[in-house]
């Protein structure tokens, strides 16, 4: 019997009162927290909560939720807190969906998004794993035929993970193509496409966990596709303004290489 949730890591432990959060990825239809299911464990969807209904409770209240919709989920094993519901011996599963976006009054928008993970069962070389995501949002002014303000070009995200023992690295490969759609009315700036290669790696230490990374990794020169612009060099700057002088600033670029390193603790 699958365990609920998917087959996700956990991100965090410690978010609230001892609550294990795990990342999108697909939820069981029948969660099962240290061999109790059903009635004795409180299931939630969006903070209500979903009861069994037809004979021999055929109908498992995860059963009514698509997994493709499942943005995380908290589990609390055994005991849970008054602010996770309580009254269930075995455990709170708490599911939580997207929150649902909408278009401006008359414009229209069209949204898509694809995801993909696989991963080995794990032997003498580890568990390795492959992540994917595809996104893709559009919308246009109906009545004027502009573009939208601050909208993200098609993009992928994906990442190769490996786990061994205590250790826990990713390498992942961001690609975003170039923004070309803009709102004309508000000056929008164009910027390319671009594509940049991130490394993180962390190991476990008992209930803390140290994690060092390495964001753009080759120090490539970007611009953000949603960052604004920068009108200190523009027509700010002289009077009048040349021709080859852009006119409404320029588009600002995203950080270089950058080194971090985080220590985590539960409580």
């Amino acid at each position: 019997m699958a365990r609920c949730p998917g087959p996700r890591r956990p991100r965090d432990r410690a978010a609230q009162s001892g609550a294990y959060t795990y990342e999108a990825g697909g939820v069981s239809r029948l969660p099962v927290i240290r061999g109790l299911a059903d009635e004795r464990l409180r299931l939630q969807i969006d903070g209500m909560d979903l009861y069994a209904a037809c004979p021999n409770h055929m109908n498992t209240p995860l059963s009514y939720l698509d997994p493709g919709q499942v943005e995380r989920v908290r589990v609390w094993a055994g005991i849970a807190p008054v602010s996770a519901g309580g009254d269930a011996i075995g455990g709170v599963v708490a599911a939580e969906t997207p929150a649902p976006t909408f278009a401006a009054p008359g414009q229209t928008g069209t949204r898509g998004e694809v995801g993909v993970s696989a991963r080995s069962n794990g032997h003498a070389w580890g568990q390795w794993g492959v992540r994917g995501q595809l996104s893709y949002l559009k919308g246009r002014n109906r009545s004027t035929g502009d573009g939208l303000y601050q909208i993200l070009p098609l993009n992928a995200r994906v990442s190769l993970t490996h786990r061994a023992g205590a250790w826990d690295s990713a390498v992942e490969l961001v690609a975003v193509r170039a923004k070309t759609d803009v709102s004309q009315v508000r000056n929008e700036v164009r910027t390319p496409g671009f594509a940049l290669l991130n490394v993180r790696t962390a190991y476990r230490l008992g209930r803390g966990k140290l994690e060092l990374g390495i964001d753009n990794l080759f120090d490539r020169l970007y611009y953000l596709p949603t960052g604004g612009a920068y009108v200190g060099q523009g027509t700010t700057m002289t009077n009048p303004t040349p021709p080859n002088v852009p006119q409404w600033g320029t588009a600002v670029p995203g950080p270089g290489r950058t080194v971090w390193v985080t220590y985590q603790q539960t409580f």
